[in-house]
Formats: structure tokens, C-alpha cells, sequence
């Protein structure tokens, strides 16, 4: 009886597979610890993995059952959380097929940083506006017609200076007008 429950345990980890690679910042290759990266099976969705990378941005699953699985990566602070297979960050990647006892490694998943826009609100004078209302545009076509929509709104503050931050890269155009009570 022992015996058939340990050559079973031995069978089953003979057919897990491993996966393998390294979260880096989008643009500069510079590795990102402390990134979280999650490998989830779509048809079974208690079936999730979860990793954090180490100080070199190196990730690694191991014992992972055969199946079809999508890996993201994440972490805290101004980043765009990136997934296997994605053409754009923020876009849909491809899940990946993991037969029994495959060694998948060297994947690499780029976290793209987000941007900031600031800047100051001065009148005809050179004196600061406050409780200016500044909007973040960003341009769409919807029914065949390009039009601007608003993504973030931010006020000024009493020397005139605003900031919009966590901004992800993508057409915006900035709109300022004065805020009516």
C-alpha cells in the first residue's frame, strides 16, 4: 500500500512541468524585484500559482500541473501590470500550453512605467489660477467620429500647479478650464 502511494506521488511529480523567467522595467531591461507574478489556469480558476521575483527580477514556478495557463506580472507603484504573449502593455496576452514535465524558461514579461503630467496655470499677469480644473484627453473614435474624452481630472492648487500621475501611455491631451463652483 505504501508503495503505490509513493510510485503514484513519484508519477505525479514526474508529469509537473516548471516555469521560468524574469520581470523587467519596459524600455530599460532593468530587472524589477518585488514583482508579483501569478500563473492561472483559465479552466480551472482555483488553479493559481503565485510567485514574487527575486532582487534580480527572477521568477520561477515549479511542480506546476500540465494544462493551459496565462502568466502575469504586477508590482506595487508606478507600472503596468503585464501579461504573457501581449502585443501592448495594458492588451490581452496568449495563454501558454504546458505539457507533462516541461522545462519552460527564459520568458521575459516588461513591465511598462506609467507617466505623470504637471505643470502650472498662470493668468495673463503671471499670477498662479487656483481651483482650475485640468482634464487629461484622450482621443477615440466611437460611430466612425473622432472625439476627446475625459480620463482624469485633477484641480490646481494655490500657486497654480496641478499633477496628474499613474497615466497610461496612450493618445491624452491635456484641457484646462476654470472650475465653477
Amino acid at each position: 500500500m505504501l508503495c503505490a502511494v509513493i510510485l503514484g506521488l513519484l508519477t505525479q511529480l514526474s508529469n509537473t512541468a516548471s516555469v521560468e523567467g524574469v520581470v523587467a522595467r519596459l524600455g530599460t531591461g532593468e530587472p524589477l524585484p518585488r514583482a508579483t507574478v501569478t500563473l492561472s489556469n483559465d479552466r480551472y480558476p482555483s488553479q493559481v500559482l503565485s510567485t514574487t521575483t527575486d532582487a534580480g527580477g527572477r521568477f520561477s514556478f515549479l511542480n506546476v500541473p500540465p494544462g493551459e495557463y496565462r502568466l502575469q506580472a504586477s508590482r506595487q507603484g508606478p507600472y503596468i501590470p503585464a501579461e504573457y504573449g501581449q502585443r501592448k502593455p495594458g492588451e490581452r496576452g496568449i495563454p501558454i500550453t504546458i505539457g507533462p514535465g516541461q522545462k519552460i524558461a527564459g520568458i521575459r514579461l516588461e513591465l511598462a512605467p506609467t507617466g505623470s503630467i504637471s505643470g502650472r496655470i498662470l493668468d495673463s499677469d503671471g499670477e498662479p489660477l487656483g481651483r482650475v480644473e485640468v482634464q487629461a484627453l484622450q482621443s477615440l473614435y466611437q460611430d466612425g467620429h473622432r472625439g476627446l474624452y475625459p480620463v482624469q481630472t485633477v484641480m490646481t492648487n494655490d500657486l497654480g500647479d496641478y499633477r496628474k500621475y499613474w497615466k497610461r501611455p496612450r493618445g491624452l491631451r491635456n484641457c484646462v478650464r476654470p472650475h465653477s463652483d
